[in-house]
């Protein structure tokens, strides 16, 4: 697995909207990258080309990004899954080397657009098996590229569901799964239940399968209104960068922050370019899950997942006994929460339970207890609506002395024993005391 993915990453997709970019630069200055690291963002998604003029546009993107350090998602309509039928397989693989020699010097290019929901209703895999044969000319001809490749939710059948995903995966290859599920923000009130148990259905069948497969779990939120969804607001994306992250999410792909034509869209970047009050509404909560969460949480995997109050997509409810670490969890009005048992990559035994309160509108007061030896680490503590906090789990009998070695390891015992010999005593220290109070060098 790519090293790229051992880390918490969030960026943004768009459809074609980007070519105005390509052929206005006022709208999207080249700045870019400096704008999408100013909204916490790990990876810029650059404006695909249409012309030769705004190739050499790219080019100042790129270079940009370059300069910045800030990894790049290269798109580009030849290298579509998508239009492989009306292209051919020869172009994409030109594309691909053309790209390839063009920007050989760069390092920041690590993703590439390869398809957007490839159709697989009714047992259709034609656009799968396109993505797979595109996948195939990457590995081939730029193997450090990762393809991106965005799915579909699914229908609500479990069985059906896993098998449908695991074809998917099988025929189109993808080096990471990227549902876009935007049913929590259907704006019809009598469909709120349905719709928020789909977002949960699909987060249990996709982390099954990425767990299965080896694969990287990230997610496509919801930054803006559009179509028939209505418009996220600050606790919006607070709730879905949490709620996610407690379902083994680790990459997050805005749809979306730039403007489109649809004038009703309401982004983080205007369709004059400029930065919106979203903008900055998002920019925090990124930041906060990045600083709270996201850092607390790597080196970490997802081992079990326990919904409260109100269960969604067939999580198992947070009962006592049902657990071997955690003993029991109550809340104030019993309120909706998700509690998450996170467990050390390194072998070490350590866990961290999240706490997210899976409530938008109103604030939660949780209790949670937790069976020997854990039993000190007991918390009582308010969330506001969709919040998360996160507790360590120390085992004393293994935890203190591990603790402890980490401590030594850190000293330099060369600089401690000089230190220690440059010390002075408290007689010492006493007597040097006096004596500069007597010569008056001691000023009050």
């Amino acid at each position: 697995m790519d090293k790229f993915f051992e880390k918490y990453q969030i960026g943004c997709w768009y459809y074609r909207v980007t070519t105005r970019a390509i052929d206005d630069p006022n709208y999207l200055p080249y700045d870019l990258p400096t704008t999408m690291r100013d909204l916490g963002f790990t990876f810029v998604t650059l404006p695909e080309h249409h012309f030769e003029e705004g190739l050499v546009n790219l080019d100042k993107y790129i270079d940009r990004c370059e300069e910045e350090g800030m990894p790049a998602l290269l798109c580009d309509k030849y290298i579509w899954a998508k239009k492989l039928d009306m292209y051919g397989e020869k172009i994409m693989r030109k594309r691909i080397q053309f790209y390839r020699e063009r920007y050989k010097d760069k390092k920041c290019i690590k993703l590439i657009h390869v398809c957007d929901e490839p159709n697989w209703r009714g047992g259709q895999t034609h656009e799968s098996d396109n993505c797979g044969i595109v996948v195939d000319a990457l590995k081939e001809l730029a193997p450090d590229w990762i393809p991106l490749i965005a799915t579909l939710g699914i229908e609500y059948s479990k069985i059906t569901s896993y098998d449908m995903v695991a074809d998917f995966v099988k025929r189109a290859k993808p080096a990471f799964l990227l549902p876009n599920v935007y049913s929590p923000f259907v704006d019809d009130e009598k469909d709120k239940y349905q719709c928020f148990n789909q977002l949960f259905q699909c987060l249990n069948v996709y982390h099954k399968i990425s767990k299965d497969f080896n694969l990287p779990l990230w997610w496509s939120p919801m930054a803006s209104n559009c179509w028939y969804f209505r418009e996220p607001m600050q606790v919006d994306y607070r709730w879905q960068l949490n709620i996610l992250a407690a379902h083994g999410v680790t990459g997050f792909v805005w749809y979306q922050i730039h403007s489109g034509p649809h004038a009703k869209m309401r982004n983080p970047i205007d369709s004059f370019g400029q930065r919106s009050p979203k903008f900055y509404m998002l920019s925090y909560e990124i930041r906060a899950f990045k600083e709270k969460i996201a850092k607390k949480l790597e080196g970490y995997e997802l081992e079990k997942v326990y919904h409260f109050a109100r269960q969604y997509g067939e999580y198992p409810a947070m009962e006592e006994g049902v657990d071997d670490i955690i003993k029991n969890v109550s809340s104030f009005y019993f309120k909706a929460m998700v509690i998450s048992k996170f467990k050390a990559k390194d072998g070490s035994g350590k866990y961290r339970i999240m706490i997210t309160n899976n409530e938008i509108g109103t604030h939660n007061h949780f209790n949670i207890q937790f069976n020997e030896p854990y039993s000190k680490y007991n918390k009582s503590a308010y969330l506001e609506d969709g919040t998360a906090e996160i507790i360590d789990l120390f085992d004393p009998e293994i935890d203190e002395e591990s603790m402890l070695t980490d401590w030594i390891d850190t000293l330099d015992l060369e600089e401690e024993i000089d230190r220690s010999k440059n010390a002075l005593s408290s007689e010492e220290w006493a007597k040097s005391l006096n004596e500069a109070t007597e010569n008056g060098e001691l000023i009050k």
